[in-house]
């Protein structure tokens, strides 16, 4: 896979295999339609591990306050919107249109699989994997 675009991957299901492919920045998108969540000891949330979809159209304006949370947790490392939770499939539409230089991929039929396709926004092309 000799890709330089960021990659989301849409209801994946691959228990974060992906985030070790040779790429720039592999990110994971879900559909939760959940408005309040749960607080936990360890908050991926509140430290912007996992974002929202909104939050995620906005990073350079969060990132400063996500990024400075995760200096006071001492993560040593910056992995911000790792996870993004869309509540519908308009909030994954906005996301789809979002940034031209990302690519996604999703599952060919909705079903767990290791069959996807990976869609360049800038190409409107769709390569299997």
């Amino acid at each position: 896979m000799h890709r330089g675009n960021d990659l989301i991957l849409l209801d994946s299901g691959d228990q974060f295999h992906a985030a070790l492919l040779p790429l720039p920045r592999v990110r994971y998108a879900n559909i939760s339609p959940r408005e309040r969540r749960e607080r936990l000891p360890l908050d991926f949330e509140y430290l912007g591990l996992t974002v929202t979809e909104l939050d995620f159209e906005r990073l350079p304006d969060v990132a400063p306050t996500f990024a400075a949370r995760l200096r006071e947790f001492d993560s040593g490392a910056e992995p911000l919107a790792t996870v993004i939770l869309a509540r519908d499939e308009a909030e994954v539409g906005d996301l789809l249109h979002l940034d031209a230089s990302v690519d996604f991929a999703c599952r060919r039929d909705g079903r767990r699989s290791n069959r996807c396709t990976i869609y360049n926004r800038r190409s409107r092309d769709g390569s299997s994997c």
